[in-house]
């Protein structure tokens, strides 16, 4: 019990260094092993040996188990004697290995039992599967089995050896099999491996894994190419790691690794991130992640990550980039949702997302730190609460938000720190708090709907505040929206309708506040704006309490006096230099309203019926008032304190007055009452002041009040009413009083006035009359044509029941009869009077009956045919149930029954062209018809109607006002809060301006006829909502559908009975038609219409609908479904809208006649998109398209040119495939093109030129292998390849003067400065520029050379320089070449020899891998190492030296070399596998070297020397024997051949080098002198007297033409005329036409002096002007050859008789008629005019067949090439 005490304690105190070493060295000093000598036994399990000296133990047997003696595992190292007692080995040994017999391993090796146990060598054995029990050892050393393919999970779990390096031949690896180990290097061998998770994890010391040859098998879980989930967490030492074959890295993979600063793999392939991938990667400094197609939870979250793009469309993790501090770049494309947390607390340059983006989750930018935020979207539809709080915007330039953002939710930017450019911004609802406290100091012209409370509170440094001047959407701002912007100085908003409480409270800077149409605002609302200076309210109704309170540099308010009739309690106070305010409509003035103004000054109330206490208290500018009539109360105090008061006027109504109204008034001189009796307080003053008197009538109250008060008092004059004063006359027209009641009569014209007489002649008006009188009614008679404006404006008339206007009346003014009232019937329904107007009337003033008294308006008796209205006419009357608009009425004018809410019956008549802005605003109606007169309703027209729920429109012409879904501007608007009270119906017809205005304002429709002829259903449901209709109308034969999502086929009338539709020439879709589904072949229109509203056209729609010509698809269309237009064989031309970022499969597939495709915003298309759309010619791609899928347009037969856009990304395989007649391809982008994405293409033209743009910078050459690319051209951007392909035809290569990246072309192929950087693959001679010192990587990949010439002065060859080079048979090197590149010369199979020259110092991996004819090296001195696989594969090799200066020699160098039989090394250090295959070879080499143990270990022959002289002396002899010859002609060379370094030309001389024919040895060179033109004359023209002569020559070996001139024979010149030639350009046969055909050449060009003077017609015909000359014409044709003719103008037009024929079936355009040009014309034999492989210009004789006829002609000139060819000679006269 002791002793196991004190080994545990050993445990604990050593567990500092590792808890399974630390068991072994405490188990060591307690634990028997046995005695330890060497041994050796055998059992039924194995075979043992064990080797005291070197404490090594051997096992050899099939399957090694575990023992279980005495309770513990035991290795079967163990003997049996005669008793069947077993004896076990010594346990102390320190290096276990096992045979090579051993197929599997199952026995443990407990540190407690083998507790030295340090090295397990299990490199002989057959092992295949690696189990766990080594998970417990002492182990620190693991040699893998050669033939291992499995290694268990936790199978070297927490196991302290440091490096492992696992072979290829491994296929999966469990569960963490090593995690927690000690583990600090890794390699892998070529594999593939399927992978379990955390297989790594917990490696903390782990510090390099090369996964560079590893790829990533499929697993249940995991798709191929996958890292799968905690590969490496947790491993804090890794600093770097190669996942260049990972297509996937899974949950958790990297999460943790704090050292990871470099992942090596091409940052733009493909690759998906799943969650906490990346976390806590804090070294990361320099990834990046440029095509991400997924991202996971937190896949960056603390990381360091650069730079990231996704392309993916699966929604994002969140918090995928929280807390990353090091990030440079992020775009995002094609996602909807930027997820909760996605950048909190992020640090980041740029941050770009693109279109698809609508919404932007919780906390998505919380925290961020940002430089550049770029929205490339125009519209999100939410920004989630908190969002943006607390983000720092770093950039000087604000940031630019999307142009429409529908929602902001709660604290969505709070605290944001920097600027924002509001100027664009359209923000549908701010909820509360939404900006509140950000550093943001300029809104400029912002537009906003609704704003909740809080939004801009406590934004300290905000400035400026302004909405967009033109937009007035009626907005309502909540409380508190600037509460304490304590910088705010002007805010300018033309469209805020409504201020909430404490809108501006606390804004000390704020000086302005300019609006025009404010209605609403509340308490507190400018409060404690000290420097205040303006404000236009609107048209207010109320100013509340508090408004301007301590406001004391408020000078100016503007406000409609027309509407605002209440000032709330203390609403001014403390306005010290308010001046001047219109109070003259106000009625109510509230206790304290204008308290302390001390600088305002009126002189009148006339509207006011209450003054409230202490109202005018302290407004010391005050000195004269006059008060109206319809004063009916002044509280306590309301004059109070106004010290330069002087006199007071009261009209002749009942007045209560408060008590001590002008106390402290010691200026007041007097008070006047102009009327009888009023209710008099019990003081107007606590002390009187000196000399004041009162004014008024004898035995009135305010004389009891002087008299008992001790006041003097000044008598009125005309105490007492007089009979006398009961009559007068007005300008036409005379009045009396009989009773109460005053008769005015017209006289005259009956154009009465304004001006009242008494009949002694003193004036006076209509209101003192009325007032003077007590009069209680008021009556119209005789001849009156015309009512004068405000003629009884703001009377009070108690006892009036009618108002009856005489017959006469043509003319009622304005404000006529505005605020007439009367106290008739309060009680009642019958409240007031009654008003009939006139049926002579033609005219109404604006506000003439405005808030009349009245229930009822009687217009019965208008007849006139011609009757204006004018704005606002019969508003607001509180009473009015009903109204009649006579048929003579021409217009409904602005305002007309504005506020008239309780107005329920409006019957419109016939006339009114228009509906004018809030005509009917908050009324009661139920329901209105418009006449077939009404054009356009206007703004508001309707709004806060709230019983409003049908509209019936009888014209299709009628205009809606729209401006924005929820608008209180639109026609039939939403109310203040931005909602309904009912469900409103637009009745109409489904073809009018009204429909479109019920579905783009979402009310409901309902049908009427007015232009169809028949209607009906089209679903097989017969009830419900979204029932869609058909709507047939004759006189177009079209057919409109409506309703929400559509699907054709079946179709249904009234009765719901099935009916079919034939013949149908157009389809249109309505405004309400979101989705449209299939089925629409039923019907086969020939053209279809959709609305700007429509979403989506799904799968297969309209399949099959071959009569269809063309297709506008709308910007709003942003899904497009599968075969949606499938098989329209119609259909010519195509545009899809901007809102479309997918084309989808199959979604054009067969459309064989298309020919024009515009696509406006398409971000992708999709596999087969296209398909067989075999009449497109030029493609035109636009620059927001990313992604070309597979077989996108396959089979477009017809494509001559395609133009890529700017921001092209990938075009995937096959995408462009068999399209024959390509020869121009343009891109302009980075692009990724994939293998055989460009399969079959060109192959009928005499090669492609690729055009790389100048945004095209990088360029890929995957995709051409089995394409005709014949020429690239770079733009000057270009700056390289981002990879290497075959591109086979390739033969020139240029690159555009001043490439600013140094690159430059010669000879056809591509330069940088001295380094040759790609040479054409399909040129059998080159001459590299003689300057040049290095071959760039894959610069002669591919080629067709058969010898390579290298200059004198390169020094490098670069990795896969000469690769894959199938016709190189040899290469002359200069002796200046230090360094020979991975796979320079890989897979070149006709190469014999190589004379290496001395100057080589490194040769790369693989360097002549393959290289199968290559027959012997000399390697030179100087050369340190031998690259793994560097001569892999070299089957013809059989002896090789390796210099003594080689020290290394990597794995597989001389693998696979059948043929090897010597090796000569001396001291290098040889590599895993260095001869695996080669197993002739006999290793040559010192005793006791490195190889000499290699060899041994590895049981290859070997003759090992002692004396190192004598293997010297070997060695040289070897090298003798390999020189000259090199191991072909060792009894002398064959016979020389030739090889071409480059061609002789007529001008240049070519270059060749001879051959050995067996071993290719260079023998000779030479030069071929260039051969010299050989000139043809192709025309002649003599000179004449006037004409000059003309000889033209042609080479008949290049194809060169010479002209020369000889000058007119006389020195006077002719007369010089323009005259007219024509002629015809026919096909040469070589025989006659048959009958009726027409061999014209369509599209020849006439060209004379290098310029086109004409074009041929469809039959051949030309015809041009021309002065009168000897010219040269050349017939140039792009699929023949040119022909030169003469022609001379002399002194007239020039008609040439015969047709001038050229060979016209040169199809390639190679220059030659050969069998390339028959090939063509097989694929397409038979073919007719319509059919998608009919070519016309393949149809020599124009009969519309391609056949027999045609084929003879190309047959008669087959063989004969341009040059050579020579066409007779021809002069036109």
């Amino acid at each position: 019990m002791k002793k196991i005490i004190s080994v545990f304690l050993t445990v604990i105190m050593v567990l500092s260094v590792s808890p399974i070493t630390a068991l072994a060295e405490a188990v060591t000093d307690s634990v028997d092993l046995g005695v330890d000598k060497s041994a050796s036994g055998f059992n039924d399990v194995c075979v043992w040996s064990y080797d005291a000296d070197t404490k090594t133990m051997t096992i050899d047997g099939e399957n090694i188990v575990s023992q279980n003696d005495d309770d513990s595992e035991l290795l079967p190292t163990y003997s049996v004697d005669e008793n069947g007692n077993k004896h076990y080995a010594y346990r102390g040994f320190e290096t276990l290995v096992l045979g090579e017999h051993v197929q599997k391993f199952y026995a443990a090796a407990n540190a407690d039992n083998y507790p030295n146990l340090r090295t397990f060598d299990m490199s002989r054995s057959a092992v295949s599967e690696l189990t766990g029990a080594l998970c417990s050892s002492a182990v620190t050393s693991l040699i893998l089995p050669h033939n291992l393919k499995t290694i268990d999970e936790g199978a070297l779990f927490e196991l302290n050896i440091e490096k492992i390096d696992i072979p290829s031949t491994v296929e999966s690896i469990g569960n963490e099999a090593f995690m927690s180990s000690g583990l600090k290097s890794v390699t892998f061998g070529e594999s593939e491996i399927v992978f379990g998770d955390n297989v790594f994890a917990e490696c903390a010391a782990l510090e390099t894994v090369d996964l560079s040859k590893v790829t990533f098998a499929k697993t249940e879980t995991n798709e191929a190419g996958t890292v799968p989930a905690g590969m490496f967490k947790n491993c804090t030492s890794l600093s770097a790691i190669n996942i260049n074959n990972a297509k996937a890295v899974g949950d958790n993979a990297f999460n943790g690794c704090s050292a990871l600063s470099k992942i090596i793999r091409d940052k733009e392939a493909k690759i998906s991130i799943g969650n906490n991938a990346f976390e806590g990667t804090s070294s990361l400094n320099d990834a990046e992640f440029n095509n991400v197609t997924s991202l996971g939870d937190y896949a960056f979250a603390h990381s360091s990550v650069k730079s990231v793009v996704y392309n993916g469309t699966a929604d994002l993790g969140g918090g995928v980039f929280y807390d990353a501090k090091n990030l440079s770049s992020v775009v995002i494309n094609n996602v909807v949702n930027i997820t909760g947390s996605f950048f909190r607390d992020a640090k980041v340059d740029t941050v770009t997302l693109n279109s698809n983006v609508r919404n932007i989750y919780a906390y998505a930018f919380a925290g961020a730190e940002i430089n550049n935020l770029s929205f490339v979207t125009n519209q999100l539809s939410i920004v989630a609460g908190k969002a943006f709080a607390g983000m720092t915007y770093t950039n000087e330039t604000p940031l630019a938000l999307p142009k429409e953002i529908k929602e902001v939710k709660s604290q969505g930017f709070m605290n944001f720190k920097g600027e924002i450019d509001f100027s664009v911004v359209h923000f549908g609802l701010l909820n509360g708090s939404a900006f509140m406290g950000s550093s943001i100091s300029i809104v400029e012209d912002v537009k906003i709907d609704k704003m909740y409370a809080d939004v801009f509170k406590d934004c300290t440094n905000l400035q400026y505040f302004s909405t967009a001047p033109s937009y007035k959407p009626n907005a309502t701002y909540g409380n508190n929206t600037f509460l304490n912007c304590t910088s705010l100085k002007e805010v300018y908003d033309y469209g805020v309708k409504k201020l909430g409480t404490n809108t501006f409270d606390g804004c000390t800077s704020l000086q302005v506040f300019a609006t025009e149409s404010l209605t609403s605002i509340g308490s507190n609302t400018f409060k404690g704006c000290t420097a205040l200076d303006a404000v236009g309210l609107g048209d207010m109704l109320r100013i509340p309490d508090n408004t301007f309170a301590e406001c004391p540099n408020l000078s100016y308010v503007e406000y409609n006096k027309t509407y605002l009739d209440y000032i709330g309690i203390n609403a001014f106070k403390g306005c010290s230099k308010l001046v001047n305010i219109d109070l003259s409509l106000v009625e109510d003035i509230e206790s304290g309203a204008f308290s302390g103004c001390s600088s305002l000054d009126f002189s009148s109330l006339p509207g006011t019926h209450i003054i409230g206490a202490n109202a005018f208290e302290g407004c010391t500018s005050l000195t004269s008032i006059e008060l109206g009539e319809y004063l009916d109360e002044v509280g306590e105090n309301a004059f109070k304190d106004c010290v330069n008061l002087e006199n007071v006027t009261f009209s002749p109504t009942s007045i209560t007055f408060g008590e001590n109204i002008f106390d402290g008034c010691n200026s007041l001189k007097w008070l006047k009452f102009r009327g009888y009796t009023y209710t008099m307080p019990t003081s107007f003053f606590t002390k009187i002041p000196d000399g004041f008197s009162f004014y008024c009538g004898k035995s009135t109250t305010p004389e009891a009040y002087a008299n008992k008060n001790n006041i003097p008092v000044n008598y009125l004059g005309a105490e007492y009413p007089i009979e006398d004063y009961k009559h007068g006359t007005l300008d036409n027209g005379k009045w009396e009083i009989v009773d109460s009641t005053i008769n005015i009569y017209g006289e005259g014209s009956g154009e009465l006035g304004n001006v009242f007489y008494y009949s002694d002649k003193t004036t006076t008006t209509l209101h003192d009359i009325a007032s003077r009188f007590n009069i209680t009614n008021v009556k119209l008679l005789g001849n009156i044509t015309s009512i004068p404006d405000n003629f009884m404006e703001n009377m009070l008339l108690p006892n009036m029941t009618s108002l009856d206007i005489p017959s006469t009346v043509k003319s009622i003014g304005n404000y006529a009869f505005y605020n007439l009232r009367s106290n008739t019937g309060q009680d009642t329904k019958d409240v007031g009077f009654d008003v009939t107007l006139p049926e002579s009337l033609e005219f109404v003033g604006e506000y003439a009956f405005c808030k009349v008294t009245t229930s009822k308006i009687d217009t019965s008796k208008c007849v006139s045919d011609n009757i204006v209205f004018s704005e606002g006419a019969f508003c607001a009357i509180k009473y009015l149930s009903e109204f009649t608009v006579p048929s003579g009425v021409s217009e409904i004018p602005a305002k007309l029954f504005y506020n008239d809410y309780k107005l329920a019956t409006v019957t419109v008549g016939t006339a009114p062209c228009a509906v004018g802005d809030y005509a009917f605003y908050s009324t009661a109606i139920k329901e209105i018809t418009l006449p077939e007169s009404v054009k356009s309703v206007g703004r508001a027209a309707f709004t806060g109607c709230k019983n409003l729920t049908l509209i019936t429109v009888k014209s299709a012409d009628t205009q809606f006002l729209f401006e924005s879904i929820i608008s209180s501007e639109n026609s039939a608007g939403y109310d203040a809060n931005g909602a309904r009270y009912n469900s409103l119906t637009i009745k109409c017809d489904p073809i009018s301006k009204a429909h479109e205005y019920a579905v783009k304002a979402l009310v409901d429709f309902e049908s009427i006829k007015l232009n169809y002829e028949s209607t009906g259903y089209v679903t097989d449901i017969k009830y419900g909502s979204n029932t869609a209709r058909w709507y047939y109308y004759p006189d177009e034969n079209m057919l409109l559908i409506s309703g929400n999502s559509v699907v054709g086929g079946k179709f249904y009338d009234e009765d719901y009975n099935p009916i079919k539709f034939d013949n149908i020439d157009t389809i249109r879709f309505y405004d309400d038609v979101t989705s449209i589904g299939r089925g629409w072949d039923a019907v086969n229109p020939k053209h279809v219409y959709f609305s700007d509203r429509l979403n989506s056209i799904t799968y297969a729609a309209f399949e099959g609908c071959k009569n269809l010509v063309a297709l506008n698809i709308p910007d709003s269309v942003t899904l497009l479904g599968e075969y949606a237009f499938e098989g329209c064989t119609g259909l010519k031309s195509v545009t899809v809208g901007k809102g479309v970022q997918n084309i989808p499969q199959f979604c054009f597939k067969n459309c064989i006649a298309l020919q024009d495709l515009n696509l406006l915003g398409t971000v992708s298309i999709s596999s087969a998109a296209f398909v067989n759309c075999s009449k497109l010619v030029t493609l035109n791609l636009p620059d927001t398209l990313k992604t070309i899928n597979s077989n996108a347009f396959i089979n477009c037969y017809s494509i001559v040119k395609i133009t890529f856009g700017k921001n092209l990304r990938l075009i995937d395989e096959y995408a462009f495939a068999n399209l024959p007649f390509c020869d121009e391809i343009n891109f302009n982008s980075n692009v990724n093109i994939k293998n055989n994405a460009f399969y079959n293409t060109g192959l009928s033209t005499t090669g492609i030129t690729v055009n790389f743009l100048d945004n095209a910078k990088m360029v890929s050459l995957d995709g051409f292998a089995d394409t005709n690319v014949a020429v690239l051209k770079l733009s000057k951007n270009f700056s390289g390849f981002i990879d290497y392909g075959r591109v086979p035809k390739l033969r020139d290569i240029t690159v555009d003067d001043g490439n600013v990246n140094g690159y430059t072309s010669y000879q056809h192929a591509l330069y940088k400065d001295k380094t040759l950087v790609l040479a054409p693959q399909n040129v059998k001679t080159l001459q590299i520029r003689n300057d040049t010192e290095k071959i760039a990587a894959n610069a002669l990949k591919y080629n067709s050379l058969s010898i390579a010439v290298l200059p004198d002065g390169l020094t490098e060859i670069g990795d896969d320089a000469f690769a894959d080079s199938s016709t190189l048979k040899a290469v002359k090197f200069p002796k200046t070449v230090e360094k020979i590149g991975n796979r320079a010369f890989a897979s070149c199979p006709k190469i014999k020899t190589i004379n290496i020259p001395d100057s080589l110092i490194s040769i790369g991996e693989r360097a002549f891998y393959n290289c199968t004819s290559l027959a012997a090296v000399v390697l030179p001195e100087g050369l340190s190492e031998i690259k793994s696989e560097c001569f892999n594969g070299c089957k013809s090799i059989v002896s090789m030296v390796i210099p003594r200066s080689v020290t290394k020699i990597g794995g597989g160098a001389f693998s696979n070399m059948t043929s090897l039989e010597k090796i000569y090394i001396w001291n290098s250090n040889s590599g895993y596998r260095m001869l695996y295959n080669s197993n002739k070879a006999v290793i040559y080499t010192l005793a006791g070297t490195p190889a000499y143990e290699f060899a041994r270990n590895n049981k290859y022959d070997v003759k090992g020397y002692t004396d190192e002289e004598v293997f010297a002396e070997e060695c040289f002899a070897a090298v003798n024997s390999l020189e000259g010859y090199l191991g072909y002609c060792t009894d002398g060379h064959g016979d020389i051949e030739w090889l071409t370094v480059y061609e002789p030309d007529c001008e240049n001389d070519g270059y060749r080098i001879g051959v050995c024919e067996y071993c290719s040895t260079i023998l000779k060179e030479e030069h071929i002198t260039a051969k010299g033109h050989k000139y043809q004359q192709i025309g002649y023209i003599k000179e004449t007297a006037t004409q000059r002569g003309i000889r033209v020559l042609k080479c008949t070996e290049c194809g060169e033409t010479r002209t020369t001139y000889t000058n007119p024979t006389s020195s006077t010149p002719g007369t010089v005329g323009v005259y007219n030639v024509s002629g015809i350009v026919q096909a040469d046969t070589k025989r006659s036409a048959y009958y009726g055909e027409n061999f014209g050449i369509e599209n020849a060009n006439i060209v004379i002096d290098g310029n086109v003077v004409a074009r041929t017609d469809e039959y051949g015909r030309f015809s041009f002007n021309i002065k009168s000359g000897s010219y040269m014409v050349d017939i140039v044709y792009n699929f023949g050859f040119t022909r030169t003719v003469g022609l001379t103008v002399s002194d007239g037009d020039v008609i040439i008789g015969e047709p001038i024929k050229i060979v016209a079936c040169d199809f390639n355009k190679d220059k030659k008629i050969d069998s390339a040009d028959q090939n063509l014309f097989r694929i397409i034999v038979s073919s007719k005019k319509g059919d998608p492989a009919y070519l016309s210009y393949v149809d020599l004789n124009h009969d519309g067949y391609i056949n027999a006829k045609d084929y003879l002609i190309i047959q008669s000139f087959d063989g004969i090439d341009a040059c050579s060819y020579i066409y007779p000679e021809l002069n036109l006269a």
